[in-house]
This record gives structure tokens, sequence and C-alpha cells, in this order.
């Protein structure tokens, strides 16, 4: 499978806030966390937090799109 691929599929899971199966695809169970200095971070905390950043009555992408700037591209290099 094309990295391009995995990564799609990756983030459609969050789109559809199925965070489980897609931890359960993505994310192997002796996945190693190197966190910030002065954090202690587990694959299941980790999950946690990532739960409670979405609220449940939201989709991704309304969620996404409130916090995530949009802005312009650039024109290509040369253009």
């Amino acid at each position: 499978m094309e990295p391009t691929t995995v990564f799609q599929q990756l983030w459609a899971g969050y789109e559809e806030l199925d965070l489980d199966a897609t931890w359960e695809t993505y994310v192997p169970p002796d996945q190693v966390i190197h966190p910030a200095s002065g954090f202690e971070l587990t694959r299941e905390s980790w999950l946690a937090a990532e739960r409670q950043l979405i609220p449940p009555s939201t989709t991704y992408a309304s969620w996404r799109s409130t916090r995530l700037p949009t802005a312009p591209r650039p024109p290509p290099a040369g253009g």
C-alpha cells in the first residue's frame, strides 16, 4: 500500500470519528511514544487525549475547520 493511501485512510478514520478502529489499524499496540520532557504518554493515554479533542457531537471535519487556519497557497516556484 502506498504511504499516501495509508495517510488518507488514517485521516478518513478520524473524519468518521471511528478512533478505536483507526487506532486498531494504524497504531500498533507496542507503539513507542516519545513525548516532550516531563510528560508520560502511553498508547492508551494518547488515544484518550485524542478522544477529548473532538467533542462527540461534531464531525472531525467541522472541528478541524474551526481550529486550522486556511490560507491561500503560494504560487508554484517558477510560475
